[in-house]
């Protein structure tokens, strides 16, 4: 109504390269690569399911063995069992009762004096010396203990209530205690190897589809962290606890994943990194764009306004041309016919194309001499006079169609 317009940027783009109908190219090649990236972590992912399956049927017989064989409660065991926390084989028992099985541990007894039931010469019974008993322990008790021991050594501090130094201290327990109890019960210690390879396959998918469930929610290039810290930090971490409580630590990819595995792994890491940098790249090209119209366009009243429009973006499309070649702007030209936004028409750039467009964008020296070219029906202000004799034409519309090909 008379007043002096100097449109944001944003708004400005949006409503100078706005077309009806357009396509949405951009998001249909986002479609497809966000598919492409989790089909390619799901190629290397083992069904988990059938990995868990084979682990146990391979297992379980020796852990069954393990389970009926029974042992004395000899020094070597009595001394560990002797180290654990108040409570430990009380837990073992409990676990055992809602599992609905017995926990079955006998008490060592002392040798001891007992009378025979005969009297010596001074009327006393005679005496003689009974052998102490040493306690049995079932296989299967034996796990439950060890279970029990996981729970303080590995259990959420939040829930187990002990500190971080009793952990670490129950853990190194826990380990001398799994040694001895494989040495007493062979058929457990070949069960738990049998286990710790057969898991492989389980971690592995495990990992991976917790990587393919960062790729399945929103977002962009952004969640490069998410993808690569989806293993987390701390004792709840993915990583470690594919490994099972009580299990192995895993503190790295490499322990985890085959080399194939990882190289799929670091393939779509390196993608999502590259969008990240288009994205930050766009940004900053949007910007500069959004400052040199902002410059060209300071004072200008509607009507007259879009065609002056037309003419800064033609003059800056040939000030561009000069930097980045013919080739380039025609490819420019031809995005623009499905781009809904300047960064939507920078994204659909091939890469090289678009660093080239970036740097003439972002190097002062690329419009030192744009201000002089401009015609001066462009750059009057208050109220400019459009160009009877040469109207201007948006080159980014195909030469058949006079219309503006940068809007919807």
């Amino acid at each position: 109504r008379g007043g002096v317009i100097s449109p944001s940027a944003q708004a400005t783009i949006e409503k100078t390269i706005k077309k009806t109908g357009a396509v949405d190219t951009r998001a249909a090649i986002e479609a497809g690569q966000e598919a492409a990236r989790k089909s390619t972590i799901r190629g290397v992912t083992p069904d988990l399911q059938a990995a868990i399956n084979a682990r146990r049927a391979a297992s379980k017989p020796l852990y069954e063995a393990a389970d009926r064989v029974v042992v004395p409660i000899d020094t070597d065991l009595a001394s560990v069992i002797s180290r654990m926390p108040d409570g430990t084989l009380a837990q073992a028992a409990n676990i055992a009762k809602m599992e609905g099985r017995p926990f079955i541990m006998g008490k060592t007894t002392p040798a001891k004096m007992v009378e025979t039931g005969v009297l010596d010469a001074a009327g006393k019974p005679v005496m003689r010396e009974a052998p102490g008993q040493t306690a049995n322990i079932t296989g299967e008790s034996l796990h439950y203990i060890k279970r029990a021991l996981s729970d303080i050594a590995y259990g959420p501090t939040a829930t187990t209530g002990v500190g971080r130094d009793t952990q670490l201290a129950a853990r190194q327990l826990l380990d001398d205690y799994v040694k001895v109890f494989e040495k007493k019960v062979p058929e457990y210690g070949q069960a738990r190897a049998i286990f710790s390879t057969l898991s492989a396959p389980v971690n592995q998918a495990q990992v991976l589809k917790e990587m393919v469930s960062v790729l399945e929610k929103p977002g962009g290039g952004e969640r490069i962290g998410p993808f690569i810290n989806v293993l987390g930090r701390g004792e709840e971490a993915m990583l470690k606890r594919a490994g099972g409580r009580g299990g192995a630590r895993f503190e790295s990819l490499s322990e985890v994943l085959t080399p194939k595995q990882i190289a799929k792994v670091r393939d779509v890491a390196k993608q999502l990194e590259t969008e990240a940098a288009i994205g930050r790249q766009i940004s900053a090209g949007q910007q500069r764009a959004t400052e040199l119209i902002k410059e060209e366009l300071p004072n200008y009243r509607l009507p007259n306004i879009f065609n002056v429009l037309a003419t800064t973006a033609n003059k800056v499309l040939d000030t561009l041309g000069a930097r980045v070649g013919e080739k380039t702007i025609k490819t420019m030209a031809e995005a623009s016919m499905s781009a809904k936004s300047f960064d939507e028409l920078l994204g659909m750039l091939p890469g090289d194309e678009r660093i080239k467009v970036l740097k003439a964008i972002n190097d002062p020296a690329t419009w030192s001499t744009l201000r002089a070219a401009m015609p001066k029906a462009a750059m009057g202000v208050g109220g400019a006079v459009e160009n009877p004799e040469m109207p201007p034409v948006n080159k980014l519309a195909p030469a058949a169609a006079p219309v503006n090909a940068l809007a919807r």
